[in-house]
């Protein structure tokens, strides 16, 4: 392992807790909802959330990710550079903001949402301090930052949690969830602001051109990635007119189980665009291309197990999770699964990669490509198969994205993972997929089975090769001298140089 890729290898173990945390509290959000007001209620709160999470995704991978890369390219000293990016980042998602609102009424009526128009107002407060934390965790990010990136996340997590923890008892609704999450934004810009300093503010209206070079593009491939991870469920609403509102909170609950895994790709474009966009600076390709096929490994090492286990024990996660009216929701999760939580993580990384590699053009006709075929398939599957066509439809989308995505990846960086690798990660599921199937559990006793199996194929990897000295060696390394990464930002929150 080269000692760029062991550096990432160390980073990710930071980046990942932080987006873990996100996760754990977004899901806590979701399940808490999903018990107390029931699937046809719970179907409202899916679609509104659904509706703002496209709209910040707009600029999540567009703006915040060209910031990333020319920070890491300027190796954390410009900070003129930096002013500027928020600016932008700030005057386009007020411009988000403004859109949201005005286009509420038309929202309700095309999603046929109860109440819209004030829920998803409410929904728009979030978009400003959202589009701040994203630019202010890519400045962390492009510095390599990674420590002081990942206690911001986990900031964000905390608050949103304990927010939702005060609020339950005074009886938890759509419009206080939405407050919760609005307040958590702003909890962690003010910490994010702790480590860069208010100065970062200052406005900068001058030379937006080289941001917006690489911007622009990556905005159009993740707008397109945005919608595609949301057009199975508006495609639900809007076309699924006789599908129940029962169903439509089941669609929801497994969707928002079948997205889990897409931190993976958070987790991913946090490490990789920085490490290989600063290799390729660097003249250091043999670098980039250990970066990209270290972390392809270890991502679907990980998708390989979600998919099949989640898909064997998708009756039994949807009970334990949501309760006992959304198991017959099962069919759905198991092809949502393959979907959402490893397709479109999958697309979502290596367009990530590609902007990395200064292919954001690429990048840019790639996404846009799988969401027109969405387009085409998700309406009549919808309406002629309701939810079950709506599960189908993405995942057809996911297969087109995903294939074009690596093979243009492959080609532009580097191969990918090689099929003998592939072949130990299936080999390492194998037994555990076995167990499940021979022992079905319920409940607490399905945890547990879950533990046990996640630890007999953490051994089988270690026993076939996936993971080996280097990469145990790297993730058990956890401090050290300043290396070469090292930034004028000096060091980490813990100390440590900023190289991550």
């Amino acid at each position: 392992m080269s000692p760029l890729a062991a550096r990432t290898t160390r980073g990710t173990l930071v980046v990942t807790a932080g987006q873990l945390s996100l996760a754990l509290a977004g899901f806590a959000v979701a399940l808490v909802l999903g018990r107390e007001l029931g699937p046809a209620a719970y179907g409202v709160w899916g679609i509104v959330y659904a509706i703002l999470v496209g709209v910040e995704q707009t600029g999540r991978l567009g703006l915040p990710q060209a910031t990333s890369r020319l920070v890491a390219e300027a190796d954390g000293r410009d900070p003129l550079l930096e002013r500027r990016a928020v600016t932008l980042v700030l005057l386009v998602y007020g411009s988000l903001f403004a859109g949201l609102w005005l286009g509420a009424p038309w929202l309700e009526q095309t999603f046929r949402i109860p109440d819209g128009t004030r829920l998803l107002r409410i929904a728009a407060l979030d978009v400003p301090p959202v589009g701040l934390f994203l630019v202010l965790v890519a400045v962390l990010n492009g510095r390599r930052d990674f420590v002081a990136e990942g206690l911001v996340t986990i900031v964000y997590a905390a608050t949103r949690t304990i927010g939702l923890a005060v609020v339950v008892p005074f009886g938890l609704t759509l419009e206080a969830a939405l407050v919760v999450t609005i307040l958590s934004a702003v909890v962690a810009c003010l910490a994010a602001l702790i480590r860069l300093g208010p100065s970062i503010l200052l406005p900068r209206v001058d030379r937006f051109e080289p941001i917006l070079k690489i911007a622009a593009p990556a905005a159009l491939a993740w707008g397109a990635v945005a919608a595609l991870s949301n057009l199975d469920l508006w495609a639900l609403n809007a076309f699924g007119g006789s599908v129940p509102a029962e169903v439509k909170g089941w669609y929801t609950a497994a969707l928002n189980l079948a997205r889990l895994p897409n931190l993976l790709a958070f987790v991913a474009t946090s490490i990789l665009v920085p490490t290989i966009a600063y290799a390729l600076a660097k003249k250091d390709p043999a670098g980039a291309r250990a970066a990209l096929a270290g972390g392809a490994r270890m991502m679907l090492a990980a998708l390989v197990p979600i998919a099949v286990v989640g898909g064997i024990e998708a009756r039994g996660l949807l009970e334990l999770v949501f309760g006992t009216a959304y198991g017959d929701g099962a069919p759905l999760l198991a092809v949502l699964l393959l979907a959402h939580g490893v397709g479109y993580t999958a697309m979502i990384s290596l367009g990530a990669v590609l902007l990395a590699a200064g292919r954001e053009r690429l990048s840019a006709i790639l996404a846009p490509a799988s969401a027109l075929v969405a387009l085409l398939i998700l309406p009549p599957a919808a309406a002629l198969l309701g939810a079950i066509g709506s599960a189908l439809g993405a995942l057809a989308t996911a297969l087109v994205g995903v294939g074009l995505a690596a093979r243009a990846t492959a080609r532009e960086v580097g191969p990918l993972v090689e099929p003998a690798t592939l072949g130990r990660i299936l080999l390492a599921t194998a037994p555990v997929a076995l167990l499940l199937v021979i022992v079905p559990t319920r409940g607490a006793w399905l945890l547990l089975e879950l533990g046990l199996g996640g630890a007999l194929y953490l051994a089988l990897l270690v026993a076939t090769g996936v993971l080996g000295p280097a990469e145990l060696a790297a993730f058990r390394r956890t401090s050290g001298a300043p290396t070469a990464g090292a930034t004028a930002a000096g060091a980490t929150m813990d100390g440590r140089a900023a190289s991550g």
